[in-house]
């Protein structure tokens, strides 16, 4: 249930040695340790499925670290960390201490007054310090096996908490304490105190995407299903195919942003159908006129994907860089019409990687395990150079 899983988790599994000096190549960030926790099930700790690895037999540390799994649905604001711990089953707030040791803030249980949930997999903070918990609910009388057997897997909601981890209400499909809702991919926020929820539905073979957005109090005041979008472009005289694959929301205004790939296609005699040409294209989608209403990026030869959107509506994008081996980051400013780039090295398999993360204020983190048993949040020092290096 991860955020724009067509890169998925750029780090996992990379082979890769720390970029050496040599030849012409990008000035890559320096990085900091920001936060260090121990993994496991006690006060201060972080939870992971290393235990049931364990247990499955799996003891080589090679096979442990392809199948390790550590909470990723993170939010860091100012000096507080908010994680969904998936495995402790609580969301943990901690603030980094002296050499980026945690210092316990606040921990919300899976029970307590008004609520109870069985998984937490992601949190949202908005500016006030309200937490929203992306939460499965607890089996009550329909077992998971009798739910998937009717599809129906109507078990998740949205559960909102105060700065001081009081419960105050529960979101459903329908809004403010209507039934649950199916498995959201991520939910998101705006300044305005609206909560964005996203979904991915197959239907016919063909994947949609949905939105909802609820207020501040909880009620559904509008929604969205990527099925009415046009599925071709015309660009440069050719007709492309185009795929929905990236969504997100802006924080100061109603509108929402897409990103297609486009294809071109050409008939020939003995192969049939080839693709000839490929183009990434961010939109922005007004929710007040039902329609888009500009187009921002139009990339030819860079395969991106959106990594998130900060407080003051800077877009920031990632892909990786083939030629030299490093994570490419663009911010792109669409008011100023203005492009930035960061770089960051490939780190070796000596760690377990999970991928980057952007917080509203636009600095990058990176989550990775050292010896299956710390779990570390990178921060990475932007440089002052910022061209595309190509």
């Amino acid at each position: 249930m991860r955020k724009f899983v067509r890169w998925g988790i750029l780090l996992a599994g990379a082979m890769v040695f720390l970029l050496t000096g040599c030849g012409r190549r990008p000035a890559v960030m320096g990085k900091e340790v920001f936060l260090v926790a121990q993994i496991g099930n006690g006060q201060g700790q972080v939870g992971s499925n290393h235990d049931l690895l364990t247990n499955e037999g799996i003891v080589d540390d090679v096979e442990i670290k392809d199948y390790l799994d550590v909470p990723t649905g993170i939010q860091i604001l100012g000096k507080k960390v908010y994680i969904a711990d998936k495995y402790r089953r609580m969301i943990l707030v901690y603030a980094p201490g002296q050499f980026g040791r945690p210092i316990p803030q606040m921990e919300i249980a899976n029970v307590g007054e008004g609520y109870a949930f069985d998984t937490v997999f992601q949190v949202v903070v908005n500016k006030y310090g309200d937490i929203y918990a992306l939460v499965s609910l607890p089996e009550t009388n329909t077992t998971w096996k009798e739910a998937e057997s009717t599809n129906d897997m109507h078990q998740y909601a949205i559960y909102k908490f105060g700065y001081n981890g009081r419960f105050l209400f529960a979101i459903g499909i329908g809004g403010i304490n209507t039934s649950p809702m199916p498995a959201p991919d991520f939910i998101d926020l705006d300044l305005f105190g609206n909560l964005y929820v996203y979904f991915r539905e197959e239907r016919n073979g063909e994947l949609f995407w949905k939105v909802r957005r609820y207020s501040s109090s909880g009620e559904l005041n509008f929604e969205f299903d990527s099925q009415y979008l046009a599925k071709k472009h015309e660009i440069d005289g050719e007709t492309y195919q185009s795929e929905l694959y990236g969504i997100a929301n802006l924080k100061n205004d109603e509108r929402l942003l897409f990103f297609t790939g486009n294809y071109l296609f050409k008939s020939h005699p003995e192969r049939g159908n080839q693709l000839v040409g490929y183009r990434n294209i961010l939109e922005m989608y007004s929710i007040l006129k039902n329609a888009v209403s500009r187009q921002l990026l139009d990339e030819k030869s860079r395969l991106e994907d959106v990594l998130g959107v900060t407080w003051d509506d800077t877009i920031v994008l990632y892909g990786y860089d083939e030629k030299y081996r490093v994570v490419r980051f663009h911010f792109y400013d669409m008011f100023k019409d203005q492009h930035t780039y960061q770089y960051a090295p490939i780190l070796s398999d000596y760690y377990a990687n999970f991928g980057f993360y952007v917080a509203p204020d636009g600095e990058l983190y990176s989550i990775l395990v050292k010896n299956n048993k710390q779990y570390i949040l990178l921060h990475w020092k932007k440089r002052s150079r910022t061209r595309l290096f190509e």
